[in-house]
């Protein structure tokens, strides 16, 4: 009865599948809330691997026994339990060992260890499996191979169950499945028939029961009474198991119809996580989560939502959950497309930003030159005009020896003059050259993108887009620059902060030309920038890292810690 249940559950799961869902708003959600819903079912994909390797041993070890077994009947009983492990996991191995199972039925009835009607029993318990397996996965010329309309009703109860159920699912996914209307309308009423004859012939107390019941009503509009059956129905079941995950699907089903949206999600999540916990490879509510999250725009998560249960279809090799992922796939990729081609939009802005800032940064360059050039000329004159002085006015040797010393002054702070007038020049053309860079890699980038879009590569721009080594050079290169153009500006520095501390407390740093993180955010302030909140901006660390360092560096002050960052702004004076 086992094996017919699990029968049933698909049957009801192919049933029940929309082609595709209605847009969902999330706002019903806020951030934080919706990655803890998902979470478990996270959680549960990363581990699917070892809830397979579950099954996967339990198949060995059949296999095993089976290899070893002598006995006909013993050997129809383990292929029967083999066809059972396959039919979540490998659609057709569980067909070839029931196949398998049909041959030992015929030794069984040969060696006389059956009897004639035991024999037809099993062997109609058999066929009738097969053709519904294949017909619930879209194989119908397989499922027709198996069933003989002329064929008298097995009176076994077990039997029976088995050959209703397979003529009540032939006839339901051709009539879901074809598109000619009087086609359809036959097979719909066979279904009807069967199915009926299905439901007489079940316990009232067995899952395929309620399941059956609650679709009929489900799909008859009568929303309380669906609900009804299916809290009867979860009463039934043990929490985790297979019944578990269909029952809470239909109970996804219930709220949906509610437009309950939180619950529908919870249970929904809670159906797939309890299918991949079960080693399921015909992951149907996975697919209905992705289709979810594609109608609440969450195209990230649907994307690999979708990956995992196309990566499962593949094992279970069933051409109809391909034709109901197929059209899901497709809006994903639309939705990529557009998606790159608003980032391309603002690759352009952004290269259009930067340009003008390297504009603005070669005027200010020319502006400096034509100032340094200004001041060296005024200085040359002030030169000679103090050496006429000096030979005309040899009698005023007192205030000539003064003018002396003042033009000695003069001429040192010259000097300092052109030393900052060429950092200037160093600086400004070092951050040049960093923004003509950054200029030549975003058109690289834009170049790169356009070249995919036009090969319709979405995978390699998704991976473009996830990778941050790109984002990882370019602020330690922000970093090396920041710290080399700060120690030439200031290059006692690391000395005159560490005169600050206690002795225990100073700090080394790695490099000649290099900042330490705590070095770093003292050298803002040092320039002015004082707010936590821009100099983790410009830093790219976050406030609470920022506000850490400050404080635990003013901890380890010589004099008094509120005093500390007045004294570091005046450092190198």
């Amino acid at each position: 009865m086992r094996l017919l249940r699990n029968i049933v559950l698909l049957i009801g799961l192919s049933a029940v599948l929309p082609v595709q869902s209605a847009p969902v708003s999330a706002r019903a959600f806020e951030p934080d809330e919706l990655g803890a819903i998902l979470k478990p079912v996270d959680e549960a994909i990363a581990r699917s691997e070892t809830y397979l390797d579950v099954r996967r041993k339990r198949i060995a070890v059949l296999k095993d026994r089976l290899a070893s077994e002598p006995v006909n009947a013993e050997c129809y009983a383990i292929c029967r339990s083999l066809a059972e492990e396959y039919e979540p996991y490998v659609n057709d191995s569980s067909i070839l060992y029931l196949e398998e199972a049909l041959t030992y039925v015929g030794k069984c009835r040969d060696e006389g260890s059956w009897s004639d009607a035991k024999a037809r029993d099993e062997e109609s318990i058999c066929r009738s499996t097969i053709a519904t397996r294949c017909a619930a996965t879209g194989i119908y010329e397989g499922a027709q191979f198996f069933l003989d309309p002329n064929a008298e009703a097995p009176k076994d109860p077990t039997a029976l169950v088995a050959y209703y159920n397979a003529w009540f699912t032939y006839y339901y996914e051709v009539g879901n499945s074809c598109y000619i209307a009087d086609v359809r309308k036959v097979a719909h009423e066979k279904a009807g028939e069967y199915g009926r004859l299905l439901m007489d012939v079940i316990p009232h107390d067995d899952p395929n029961y309620f399941m059956y019941r609650e679709r009929e009503r489900l799909q008859a509009g009568d929303f309380d009474a669906s609900m009804k059956i299916n809290d009867e129905w979860l009463k039934h079941c043990s929490k985790g198991g297979r019944d578990y995950a269909m029952a809470t699907f239909f109970r996804y089903l219930e709220f949906k119809q509610r437009n309950d949206t939180v619950n529908m999600l919870r249970w929904l999540c809670d159906a797939a996580q309890t299918d991949i916990r079960n080693g399921v490879a015909d992951q149907g509510a996975m697919w209905e989560l992705a289709n979810l999250m594609m109608g609440m725009n969450q195209i990230g998560r649907s994307y690999y939502y979708i990956d995992y249960t196309t990566q499962c279809a593949r094992t279970f090799s069933s051409r109809m959950r391909f034709t109901q992922i197929s059209p899901l796939l497709s809006d994903i990729a639309r939705n990529y497309r557009q998606d790159n081609q608003k980032h391309l939009d603002r690759s352009y802005l952004m290269l259009g930003i930067i340009s003008f800032l390297a504009l603005m940064l070669i005027i200010s360059l020319f502006y400096v030159i034509r100032q340094r050039n200004k001041v060296t000329r005024l200085s040359a004159e002030l030169s000679l005009s103090n050496a006429k002085l000096v030979e005309s006015n040899q009698e005023l040797g007192v205030f000539n020896t003064r003018l002396e010393s003042l033009n000695s002054q003069l001429l040192q702070l010259n000097q300092r003059l052109k030393e900052n007038n060429r950092n200037k020049e160093i600086h400004i053309g070092r951050f040049a050259v960093l923004c003509s860079n950054y200029i030549d890699k975003m058109d690289q980038s834009r170049l790169k993108i356009r070249k995919l879009l036009m090969s319709k590569n979405e995978q390699a721009i998704l991976d473009m887009a996830n990778r941050e080594t790109w984002k990882n050079q370019e602020i330690s290169e922000l970093y090396r620059n920041f710290d080399e153009s700060f120690l030439q500006l200031f290059p006692t520095f690391v000395e005159e902060f560490n005169g600050l501390l206690r002795e225990d407390a100073r700090i080394v740093t790695e490099g000649p030309m290099q900042l330490t993180p705590t070095l770093r955010i003292y050298a803002m302030i040092r320039l002015g920038i004082e707010e936590s909140g821009r100099i983790a901006t410009f830093l790219h660390y976050s406030q609470s890292t920022v506000y850490n360092y400050r404080s635990r560096i003013k901890d380890q002050a010589l004099g008094d810690r509120e005093q500390f960052e007045d004294q570091v702004k005046h450092l190198c004076s």
